[in-house]
């Protein structure tokens, strides 16, 4: 008679080879979940980069295509005079655009982030597009401008606004702004304006403004790298008026910027040499601000996470506080040019 054994258990030898084979097993999803991970971090971190440059040249470009609007003529149609007190954002050939290489002749303003050493700053001016009025009643040899009586923009004391007729324009302040008889008037002192009071005394060819002059605001900004109450650097845009700035968008380290000239006396404005800032001179001199047509702009950004890359890397940032960093973050940079569209056309 055969008597069938059954088996009660497993061998030592049988749970080891068990236990190799899952580890083995689980080593390997390990990796695959480790390798996916560090993918979708280096992928999530490669998007948000290119978010922030995405995001930071849009408001850059808009502003810079706007730089030297002025409502129905460019800067090299009409002449523009400034009378109102600063701070004013600054218009014509000479100022609608400045720049400052590695920030040199730029102050900081009080209260704003402090810049990161070696980059650069740009400000520009224009017209505010967004509303404006034009004058119904030819202005009178006085300091006074008529508007729609609604006075829909909004316009108050004080505040920065631009008359033009297409031939020549005033950058200047309302000392009041008063509704009757069917106007609002708007009113230009001596105590929020410079000499001359009479905006009609400037330019006496011209003479008075009629009802084909319009007026709007005139707005003035500053882009430049700063460092936020986080520590790290971002792209800043700050009003003229030395208003608190706007964080744009946190991981830009770095802007560099070329002007592209037209010294060739045409009436083609095309660029045929690109200068940084420090190489353009005074107004006065060649070559100068009123000869930029276009601005090549390299940015540069960086992710907020470090270990993303596989090999660290080696860069210079805010040369005064950290010179020589060296990190495994993702960084990109990129470059467009922008033609100034208000002073080519």
């Amino acid at each position: 008679m055969t008597i069938k054994k059954h088996q009660a258990g497993i061998s030592l030898i049988e749970l080891m080879i068990a236990m190799v084979l899952g580890l083995f097993i689980v080593s390997g999803l390990l990796y695959v979940y480790l390798g996916s991970k560090s993918s979708y971090s280096t992928q999530g971190a490669v998007a948000r980069v290119q978010e922030a440059l995405r995001f930071g040249f849009e408001y850059l470009a808009f502003d810079l295509r706007m730089a030297g609007y002025s409502g129905c003529a460019n800067v090299r149609e009409s002449q523009t005079y400034v009378i109102a007190n600063p701070p004013v954002p600054q218009f014509g050939l000479g100022g609608t655009l400045r720049g400052y290489e590695n920030g040199s002749g730029w102050t900081t303003p009080t209260g704003w982030p402090s810049r990161v050493a070696g980059t650069d700053v740009l400000t520009v001016s224009a017209l505010d597009n967004s509303c404006g009025a034009n004058i119904t009643t030819k202005s009178p040899t006085n300091a006074n401008l008529k508007i729609d009586p609604a006075n829909t923009c909004g316009f108050q004391p004080n505040e920065v606004l631009m008359v033009t007729d297409c031939r020549r324009a005033d950058v200047f302040r309302p000392t009041s702004v008063s509704s009757g008889g069917g106007v609002t008037t708007l009113a230009h002192a001596n105590n929020f304006n410079t000499a001359p009071k009479l905006i009609s005394e400037e330019i006496p060819t011209y003479g008075s403004y009629d009802v084909d002059a319009f007026i709007a605001r005139v707005t003035g900004w500053t882009y430049y790298i700063g460092i936020n109450n986080r520590g790290n650097p971002a792209l800043y845009r700050g009003r003229y008026d030395g208003a608190a700035p706007e964080e744009l968008v946190e991981g830009v380290y770095d802007m560099q910027i070329e002007y592209g000239l037209d010294t060739v006396d045409d009436t083609v404005f095309i660029a045929n040499q690109y200068l940084p800032a420090s190489s353009i001179n005074a107004p006065s001199l060649a070559p100068h601000w009123g000869q930029v047509v276009s601005a090549k702009v390299t940015v540069r950004a960086r992710s907020e996470a470090d270990n993303l890359v596989p090999d660290s890397k080696t860069y210079t940032y805010n040369s005064n506080t950290a010179n020589n960093v060296t990190d495994r973050r993702y960084r990109q940079s990129f470059t467009t040019v922008i033609g100034l569209r208000n002073l080519v056309q």
